[in-house]
């Protein structure tokens, strides 16, 4: 075994492909190699990776990327160039801005992470963007019931039930990497609207408390959400519920919360929660 290895680059996947030809497994060619030559062997990731190439009929030995190695470049110069770049677009890709700047990636992701202090995350999804009065009215509503519930234990909150109607996918679109964009360090992610999804989709009610769901029911295809619906069929069944869980008290305590959708405010279902003596919560049309 020679102190030395004189053996290049192509000498080592020309073996590789001889190697994997014959059936050896790329662990295996991985060993033979730092047996022949010791401290010089290809890592395990290239030769994992040519094994790879010849596994699949490629045949050649040159470089499958086929680009020379670009030197490090981080002078003041390029990080305003990478600087401008991230400016006109959050979300551009350090693959785009190294083709664009004609340098290494490994420069680009140096010049964004230590001298800018950039890091990329995704883009939060959100069901929709508040305005400031959106916002204050959530504040005005959640002060209410702060007041309301002021001191509680944790008794009071068992006693709230809460729900609402909400589309439930066969299939969830998947984050896309898309979203990422370079944020500087301690900065919020940005939001996105989440895009409306395709294929088929069931519109179920949902209703829970503190111990976790305590009705759910799927709405027919093509039908709405009605007074007459929500009364009869859902909350019929929390009551039935709360009369099995509660032979003894009932609706006693027991506290609504749902949004004031149509259906919830008819009146229809108006008359049904004073007939069973179900109380509810403050409403806030921006509680969903």
């Amino acid at each position: 075994m020679a102190e030395k290895s004189t053996f290049s680059e192509k000498d080592f996947r020309s073996y590789i492909k001889i190697r994997t030809a014959l059936g050896k497994a790329a662990g295996d060619i991985l060993e033979e190699l730092r047996t022949v030559s010791p401290g010089t062997a290809p890592s395990r990731a290239t030769v994992f990776r040519w094994a790879k190439h010849f596994s699949t009929g490629k045949t050649s030995v040159e470089d499958a990327r086929g680009k020379v190695k670009k030197p490090p470049v981080t002078d003041n110069k390029m990080v305003s160039h990478v600087q401008r770049l991230v400016d006109e677009d959050p979300r551009v890709s350090s693959h785009f801005i190294a083709e664009t700047l004609d340098i290494s990636s490994s420069s680009v992701l140096r010049i964004l992470k230590h001298k800018l202090g950039y890091t990329k995350v995704c883009a939060r999804w959100v069901p929709h963007f508040l305005t400031e009065e959106n916002k204050r009215c959530r504040v005005t509503f959640a002060q209410r019931l702060l007041k309301i519930y002021d001191g509680c234990d944790q008794k009071r909150l068992d006693e709230i039930v809460t729900g609402d109607e909400t589309w439930v996918y066969f299939f969830e679109p998947k984050r896309k990497a898309q979203n990422k964009a370079w944020i500087k360090k301690g900065a919020n992610a940005p939001r996105i609207v989440r895009k409306s999804r395709s294929g088929k989709k069931v519109l179920y009610t949902i209703f829970y408390n503190t111990k976790g769901v305590i009705f759910q029911k799927p709405r027919e295809k093509g039908r709405s959400i009605t007074g007459v619906y929500y009364k009869e069929k859902v909350l019929a069944g929390i009551v039935r519920y709360y009369k099995r869980a509660r032979p003894t008290t009932g609706l006693k305590g027991i506290k609504l919360l749902h949004d004031n959708a149509p259906a919830h405010k008819s009146k229809v279902v108006k008359e049904y929660l004073e007939e069973e003596n179900f109380e509810t919560l403050p409403q806030s049309s921006l509680l969903s």
